[in-house]
């Protein structure tokens, strides 16, 4: 057994509305992906390639995919992967000439008090602070 979080991308986009195509995935996805491993995160899709969709929206907002975190051991570790990935992506390599984005994530979990589901929207920086406030609440 894996001591690394696992975390599954599910098809939706978080706030948006129906897509027409089957099995959506933001487009952000790959590159959270992959720096989500890097960090030593057990993450893929829950459906094959030739089942998924990528969709981009043209936009100053960013829109990562619907995450479900899998088993609560470890919750921890996952969502400050998860905040660790995003400042990475997000916030280390910022032009102080730009604007911040928007993010726009959803987060599916199971904790003490059951099965959770939680939407959080805002600056890389604010999103970042929710997400390392859930984990200090994660495991304990």
């Amino acid at each position: 057994m894996s001591d690394r979080p696992t975390i599954r991308f599910l098809p939706g986009i978080p706030g948006g509305s129906a897509e027409p195509a089957t099995n959506p995935y933001p487009d952000t996805a790959l590159d959270l992906m992959k720096v989500m491993r890097t960090h030593g995160a057990d993450v893929d899709y829950s459906h094959p390639p030739e089942d998924r969709a990528d969709v981009a929206y043209r936009s100053a907002d960013v829109w990562l995919p619907v995450m479900a975190f899998l088993g609560s051991s470890g919750l921890s570790v996952g969502l400050n992967i998860l905040a660790s990935s995003i400042y990475d992506l997000w916030v280390r390599h910022r032009q102080p000439d730009r604007p911040n984005p928007n993010l726009h994530i959803e987060l599916q979990y199971n904790d003490a008090t059951g099965e959770r589901q939680v939407r959080l929207d805002g600056s890389p920086d604010h999103v970042i602070q929710a997400i390392r406030e859930m984990s200090g609440n994660a495991d304990g």
